[in-house]
């Protein structure tokens, strides 16, 4: 069943100043199973923050939908926008956007205190999150004093804590060195095992080879898919050398 489905998506940008037109999404369809892992990949300027944005409800298409768990973003009211993001989304920024005056653990619960949530389920819900990214004994410290992974898996928890239906991910990875980044990834790896739909944007083939399926997007529109086979190794082999046969972006 597909719990994201993006139909004939299109957006234009229009200059307020000379009228001129430009084009960021050009007929871009797709759907994503519930319980999916899905990477998209592209070249700066192709297209893929503009999709992100409209996924997360943040940016309205010009033209298509986006229908996600059945429901039509583009009509959510903008009075119910922040609750309906805050209860079906999760999100994963490159740069974590932790508060540096909170600890882990009130940055972890913000979405939660948002929504109204009591203690005791707040505390009922952080326990095995915390423990499955490893920041258990981390979650009375501040952002400044972990590591930039550490920091991420933090963010990664935020997102989750809520249980929401589709995680989306920005260059999780984009800030983090190799080491980190293969275990932050290795942690998407899990949770998407245990039922988490994720769709992921980044520009590296390594952080993509997480992902069961990796959609690239070349000049506002699909270009290709690369679907999982073999090894790990070999399958980012694989997404570097179809990321570089269309030409787009960097590989990593």
């Amino acid at each position: 069943m597909a719990i994201l489905s993006v139909e004939h998506l299109q957006k234009v940008y229009t200059q307020r100043f000379g009228g001129v037109q430009t084009t960021a999404l050009r007929d871009v369809s797709f759907e994503v199973e519930e319980g999916e892992f899905v990477a998209i990949m592209g070249e700066s300027g192709s297209g893929k923050s503009t999709l992100l944005n409209i996924l997360a409800t943040l940016d309205l298409p010009t033209g298509g939908r986006v229908m996600l768990n059945g429901r039509d973003t583009a009509k959510i009211p903008e009075k119910e926008a922040a609750e309906y993001r805050r209860r079906n989304l999760g999100f994963v920024f490159q740069d974590c956007n932790l508060l540096d005056s909170f600890t882990l653990k009130d940055n972890i619960f913000l979405p939660l205190v948002l929504g109204g949530e009591n203690h005791r389920t707040m505390q009922q819900r952080i326990l095995p999150l915390a423990a499955r990214l490893e920041i258990s004994h981390l979650l009375d410290k501040y952002p400044y004093e972990v590591s930039g992974g550490e920091k991420q898996r933090a963010a990664a928890a935020r997102a989750l804590i809520t249980a929401p239906k589709l995680l989306l991910a920005d260059e999780p990875t984009g800030a983090l060195d190799s080491r980190s980044s293969d275990r932050l990834m290795e942690m998407f790896g899990e949770i998407n095992h245990d039922g988490q739909t994720i769709l992921m944007v980044t520009h590296s083939a390594r952080a993509a080879s997480a992902a069961g399926r990796v959609l690239i997007i070349r000049d506002g529109m699909l270009g290709c898919e690369v679907s999982r086979e073999g090894d790990r190794e070999s399958y980012a082999r694989r997404i570097a050398d179809t990321l570089a046969a269309v030409g787009g972006g960097k590989i990593a």
